[in-house]
């Protein structure tokens, strides 16, 4: 990469956005400068002065000639359009879909979670920062329920289910909450029991590796294509120890999702 360039946080989501558009789209023109200027609030003339600061950056900041003016419009150059690597990663590949299709983009409802409440949402971001305990109520999945306190130190997004790494006091260890399952959580003012912190969390600053590699019965190529599998049909992720159990498909043998979906004749 080149060198380090100061953009304005305004400016580094505008560009990740004409960034998409030539990921996704393999341009940016006449079409997408509309939806731009729309997205951002901008004139014609602002969106044109973008067009051309995002594409002195883009090529500074690549160290080569990655994206190409051509008839007016912004391209990736051919040895680098399908390259996954990205200058701006900064705008959200579902809402640039969202902004570019509208209703030409069809999205499945996520039937695993219901959405986490704000007010939990809330509460428990505020004990990360502030390095505060909570109480709150807790539904676990065995059925068991009551007051828990915790000290909150990450959030966890796991495919759009958020869950809070803590410390249980009740039980001296740490463990993971599913956010949607908290009732009522609230701040522990008086900062009592003492607020503990990850530093004694083992699992999570220990890195395991995760191996992916092709089912039985799966066609290897359409997995490696699908998946980014390398030599040997292999794909190995470091990643927290803490967090492992999320991506892994044998958890347990005794393991089944809480729900069936099936259809409604």
């Amino acid at each position: 990469m080149g060198e380090d360039r100061s953009l304005s946080e305004k400016q580094r989501l505008r560009f990740g956005w004409i960034e998409a558009c030539l990921r996704h789209a393999g341009q940016f023109g006449v079409a997408e400068k509309k939806v731009y200027c729309d997205q951002f609030g901008l004139s014609a003339g602002m969106a044109s002065r973008d067009q051309a600061k995002f594409l002195e950056e883009f090529n500074a900041r690549a160290g080569v000639e990655a994206a190409e003016k051509h008839r007016g419009k912004i391209r990736l150059t051919g040895e680098n359009g399908d390259d996954k690597s990205t200058i701006f990663p900064v705008f959200d590949r579902h809402l640039w879909l969202k902004s570019m299709l509208g209703e030409r983009l069809a999205s499945l409802p996520d039937v695993r979670r219901d959405s986490v409440l704000p007010g939990t949402l809330r509460t428990v971001v505020k004990a990360i920062k502030s390095r505060c305990p909570i109480v709150t109520e807790y539904h676990s999945r065995n059925g068991n329920r009551g007051w828990r306190r915790l000290s909150p130190h990450s959030l966890v997004d796991v495919v759009n289910r958020y869950h809070v790494r803590a410390w249980d006091y009740e039980k001296s260890q740490y463990a993971d909450f599913v956010l949607s399952r908290m009732v009522n959580p609230r701040l522990q003012e008086d900062r009592f029991p003492a607020y503990v912190d990850n530093k004694s969390d083992t699992d999570w600053h220990t890195l395991v590796p995760v191996e992916i590699r092709p089912s039985d019965g799966v066609d290897p190529d359409s997995a490696r294509l699908d998946y980014g599998l390398k030599e040997g049909d292999l794909r190995i992720l470091k990643i927290r120890k803490a967090l492992a159990n999320y991506m892994i498909d044998d958890r347990s043998k005794a393991y089944s999702a809480p729900v069936t979906v099936r259809l409604v004749e």
